[in-house]
């Protein structure tokens, strides 16, 4: 199903493009946000909430770091007239830049080699 809003449907491609490894994030100088570039123009995802009140953002800006568009956690529960949605695409978005940004998978990985293998490790519903 397509989305009528283009906000929406660039959440979307940003969330799928990075948990498929087609986008590299980096860390921004903002706090707690992560970046990724697209000729002149970046995009910036940050996690602007608290433990108790989650909230984020995505930014796009120009090539000297002027805001372009600014899509909120509260426009796209708008948007996609839901709460849980919008904060679960809007979350796995951040979730995914900030893991392609630090490494996350590398970094798992290398742990699991320094641990080495247990027998136990297959789970039950392996084939």
């Amino acid at each position: 199903m397509a989305d009528q809003n283009p906000s929406v449907t660039l959440l979307r491609r940003l969330q799928r493009r990075t948990e498929d490894g087609g986008l590299a994030w980096q860390e921004s100088t903002s706090a707690n946000a992560f970046l990724t570039a697209f000729g002149d123009h970046s995009v910036e995802v940050s996690d602007l909430g608290s433990d108790y009140s989650p909230d984020y953002a995505v930014r796009i800006l120009d090539d000297e770091g002027h805001l372009i568009e600014e899509i909120t956690l509260h426009d796209v529960e708008i948007l996609m007239n839901s709460g849980n949605l919008s904060l679960k695409l809007m979350r796995e978005l951040f979730v995914a830049a900030r893991r392609s940004a630090r490494g996350a998978d590398r970094v798992v990985k290398s742990i699991l080699d320094s641990l080495g293998h247990d027998d136990d490790d297959e789970s039950p519903f392996d084939p």
